[in-house]
């Protein structure tokens, strides 16, 4: 594998000049400094979430430099390589879970593979799982998972009509939510809107505008992301709860901090009136800074800076860069302790994964935007 890996990282790096001192580089910005990084964490083996992460920002920084075509190249492999680490988790998962006697405790782990399985991809296999359940509850928990996937996958058609088979309203909401975003991040806000439009439950509802929100805010389109808030706070002003309605405000709070808009979040949190959430909405808002307008290359360094931070803070767990270790680590566990570190590190595994693809996919709609 180390092999093959460095073959095709020298492939790459044969189709571009890189300075000599270009470990010199003190930029964080620049594209010989970014690649340098990039070609590190896929030198290394083991570090290909680091690696999609690094190689992105230099694809940030030099769109159309003479090796972009391989290294987008490069990125694909390395997703499959983390697919192949999910799946391989998943077997195993499965393999010691059928040994278990008490059998809610079997169903229940199998319920979590095949929701995970979906996330990662495998829709046919998490169905498979999905049919073999007794309970409703835990079926439709599947099937929430594997309408997303085909989201995801962008066959909306499919994935609404995997929710239309989902009994459970909650879960329900909650796949017409991601089915939102999802939408959202991808540039079709108007099909987010219809879809978080059909949501019954307000607390779901709210969140599904939030998302939208953030997608508008990430184009810079204000006026949209200002209609998506007051949609969500109007639903959340619905919520009976008060600790529940409090959280919902407290979604819309980060969302407005985030979109630079702190004259908003001070007024969607003046209706925050839990105590405990209060205090954290208003020390967001006291710590954030206000942000001047951006040029074209200070767009492009957000984004480098985006992607760097991913890389830095997101993708440092010790599993993600040290797998066997990881595999090691199991031998001194018993069954039951197994399987929820698999089940675990294969969630995280395939939630990093779906966090750089939407990564990608919100700067791909703010880059053609």
């Amino acid at each position: 594998m180390l092999g093959k890996r460095l073959l095709v990282a020298l492939a790459v790096i044969g189709a571009v000049t890189v300075p000599a001192d270009a470990r010199a580089q003190v930029d964080p910005h620049k594209p010989a400094t970014l690649f340098e990084k990039a070609l590190a964490a896929d030198r290394k083996g083991g570090y290909e979430l680091s690696a999609i992460a690094w190689y992105r920002a230099y694809l940030a920084a030099a769109p159309k430099a003479g090796n972009a075509r391989r290294v987008r190249e490069r990125i694909i492999e390395l997703e499959v390589e983390v697919e192949a680490k999910v799946q391989e988790l998943l077997n195993k998962a499965g393999a010691v879970a059928a040994m278990l006697a008490d059998d809610d405790s079997r169903i229940q782990a199998f319920r979590r593979i095949a929701a995970i399985m979906a996330r990662a991809g495998n829709i046919a296999g998490a169905g498979k799982i999905a049919a073999s359940l007794a309970s409703a509850f835990d079926r439709d928990f599947v099937f929430m998972n594997i309408a997303v996937a085909r989201m995801r996958d962008g066959d909306f058609e499919a994935a609404m009509k995997t929710v239309a088979g989902i009994e459970t309203a909650t879960l329900s909401f909650a796949a017409r939510r991601e089915i939102a975003w999802v939408q959202a991040y991808s540039g079709d806000i108007a099909g987010a809107w219809k879809t978080a439009d059909s949501i019954s439950g307000d607390q779901e509802k709210s969140r599904a505008y939030v998302r939208i929100a953030d997608a508008e805010f990430s184009v810079g389109n204000a006026p949209g992301a200002e209609k998506a808030i007051a949609s969500a706070k109007k639903a959340a002003s619905r919520i009976p709860l008060e600790a529940v309605r409090s959280y919902s405000y407290a979604r819309i709070v980060e969302a407005e901090v985030k979109g630079n808009d702190l004259a908003g979040a001070r007024r969607t949190a003046s209706l925050v009136s839990y105590k405990g959430v209060r205090g954290r909405v208003d020390s967001l808002i006291a710590n954030a800074r206000q942000a001047t307008s951006l040029s074209p290359s200070n767009v492009i360094r957000e984004e480098i800076d985006v992607w760097s931070k991913i890389a830095e803070t997101r993708l440092n767990k010790p599993y993600f860069v040290d797998f066997q270790r990881f595999w090691r680590s199991l031998r001194d566990m018993d069954t039951n302790e197994i399987i929820e570190e698999l089940l675990k590190v294969s969630a995280d595994f395939s939630a990093a994964l779906n966090l750089l693809r939407e990564t990608e996919m919100l700067w791909w709609t703010r880059r053609a935007a």
